[in-house]
């Protein structure tokens, strides 16, 4: 507004003549609150994806031991998906190092009679999960995956 009106002066004033005035300010305010809205949607977490998908029926660990418990089956589902994916760099194979190495392979089994290896890896105080294969996606798994493992229904 300019000083030499007063605000009555000024908002009697054609329209014409007192828009464009307000156009910027309102223009760079709109275009800030698209530049954090935009920012904040960029900023937000991908949507996670799970590696063991679905709702498996059975599950069997190292070939052996098979368990259609499907509390237990939930539970170990739940700890694989909530672990977190190894880091673009890679985190798989000779990692490990000169540990002593536990693997164990749990094969999730559906109803449609699809199934899913996962090979769980674990030593030095780290836990991978593989699906497949080797070259399958991995992650770094929490350690009560290795507590489902160990509690694993029968075999106490």
């Amino acid at each position: 507004m300019p000083e030499d009106l007063s605000w009555n002066e000024w908002v009697a004033q054609p329209r014409a003549l007192w828009l464009p005035r307000i156009k910027r300010p309102l223009g760079l305010a709109l275009l800030s609150l698209a530049a954090l809205a935009g920012g904040l949607w960029l900023g937000l977490p991908q949507p996670s994806k799970s590696f063991v998908a679905g709702k498996p029926v059975a599950v069997s660990l190292n070939g052996k031991a098979t368990t259609a418990d499907s509390g237990f089956i939930s539970r170990l589902v739940s700890d694989l998906n909530s672990s977190q994916p190894c880091p673009s760099y890679g985190c798989v194979g000779s990692s490990l190092g000169s540990c002593s190495v536990r693997e164990d392979t749990l094969r999730f089994q559906y109803e449609n009679h699809d199934r899913l290896t996962v090979l769980v890896r674990s030593g030095c105080g780290r836990i991978f999960a593989i699906a497949e294969n080797p070259a399958g996606p991995a992650l770094l798994a929490k350690e009560d995956v290795l507590t489902d493992l160990a509690n694993w229904p029968g075999t106490q």
